[in-house]
């Protein structure tokens, strides 16, 4: 008799495994990518209320006028909200650069001038929009501008 045996796996064992793998696939997938379009939104409703809790201290320091772009959170500035440098420009920056809108990959404010911003402000190309009026903001995006 001979005793030959090989080693390795079966084409069966190798199919079975292959199913295995294809089944975990099609369950597990759509719940990381159902993931990341929920994390988006958490984001820019995130940086959303930062933009707007460093609005309302901007405006704390200038006599209750909002900026009059969203630049100027990037500048020192003084009471008056004069963008300089020196002892007299004692206020800002209050940040470093602007966020990011996840849900449209921008930073671009587009500023507007309906107080509340309708759906026909809504470009969903830049970032954010900004009535520098009244200082409010929202995210440029259709499904959730009105947050």
């Amino acid at each position: 008799m001979n005793n030959r045996r090989s080693i390795g796996f079966t084409l069966v064992e190798v199919l079975i495994v292959v199913v295995i793998m294809a089944i975990l696939a099609v369950t597990i997938i759509p719940q990381f990518l159902g993931n990341i379009e929920e994390s988006k939104v958490i984001t820019a409703r995130y940086n959303l209320s930062r933009l707007r809790a460093i609005l309302e201290e901007y405006k704390c320091f200038h006599h209750g006028v909002p900026p009059s772009s969203l630049v100027e959170l990037m500048r020192s500035t003084d009471k008056e909200g004069n963008i300089g440098v020196g002892p007299s420009y004692t206020f800002g920056p209050y940040l470093s650069a602007l966020p990011t809108n996840p849900l449209t990959n921008s930073d671009v404010v587009s500023a507007i001038t309906n107080s509340p911003a309708t759906s026909s402000d809504v470009t969903g190309n830049s970032g954010w929009l900004y009535n520098s009026k009244t200082g409010e903001l929202w995210i440029d995006h259709l499904d959730y501008f009105q947050e």
